[in-house]
């Protein structure tokens, strides 16, 4: 077989064998990566969910807070 030809073929062999496993390193830290962002985002709309019911509860306060007030200056009078 002719040298060059014999090179080429080690060449491409031999980056074959570095790009490979070089790729699938990628793709899993990509999918690592990916998992952990998607439970981080899980946990701040977790949070996120909790803060709504925590508004909810104190939604139309000031409505509330005036109905007690007129109660009390009804009694007062």
């Amino acid at each position: 077989m002719d040298p060059a030809i014999t090179s080429i073929l080690i060449a491409v062999v031999t980056g074959l064998c570095t790009a490979i496993p070089t790729i699938l390193t990628t793709i899993k830290a990509n999918s690592v990566h990916e998992a952990l962002q998607q439970e981080k985002i899980n946990e701040i709309n977790s949070k996120i969910d909790g803060l709504t019911a925590e508004v909810k509860k104190y939604n139309d306060f000031d409505k509330r807070l005036a109905i007690i007030e007129n109660i009390i200056f009804r009694r007062k009078e």
